[in-house]
């Protein structure tokens, strides 16, 4: 059985499906188009839905590291504490407690506040969310041993105590 049995060669039959296929190919950037302008997607619309998100994401995020559940820990339970009084506690270099206390600070977890030299910290609970978690980690956090020791720690401080 040669090529031309069918009435057309290979190459004919070929170049007839590629020719019809690139006019089919040539309307689908129109009927692209046309999709794109019936249902466009305008996020400026809901601006609040993917910032709240971002938001809740950055919370959780803050929490995904065991130092800084720690320094959580510590200032749920103390109310406020200076990082003298963390880094003594934790026994962590005071540049790694000063750069986790920033990232939970940048998530909106915590405050500062400048007394003389001394940089107080304490938790900030202005949404709903942030209280309910507040309140999950300040029942679980000290059934965890490096909690529990570090707030016993703390508890045998004086206020200040750690400050040069």
């Amino acid at each position: 059985m040669n090529s031309t049995s069918y009435g057309v060669s290979f190459k004919e039959g070929f170049e007839t499906v590629y020719r019809s296929s690139l006019n089919t190919l040539s309307y689908l950037p129109r009927i692209l188009d046309v999709r794109r302008t019936r249902f466009p997607l305008d996020i400026s619309a809901h601006p609040d839905i993917f910032t709240g998100m971002k938001n809740t994401v950055q919370y959780f995020k803050a929490l995904a590291d065991e130092t800084r559940l720690r320094i959580m820990a510590l200032l749920l339970v103390s109310g406020e504490l200076c990082v003298c009084d963390i880094t003594a506690t934790l026994q962590l270099p005071q540049s790694t407690v000063s750069r986790h206390l920033a990232y939970l600070r940048n998530a909106g977890w915590v405050t500062d506040r400048r007394e003389g030299v001394w940089i107080i910290y304490s938790v900030t609970l202005d949404s709903n969310m942030k209280k309910q978690l507040a309140d999950v980690l300040k029942v679980n956090l000290p059934d965890l041993a490096p909690v529990a020791e570090d707030i016993n720690k703390i508890a045998s401080f004086s206020r200040g105590a750690n400050c040069a």
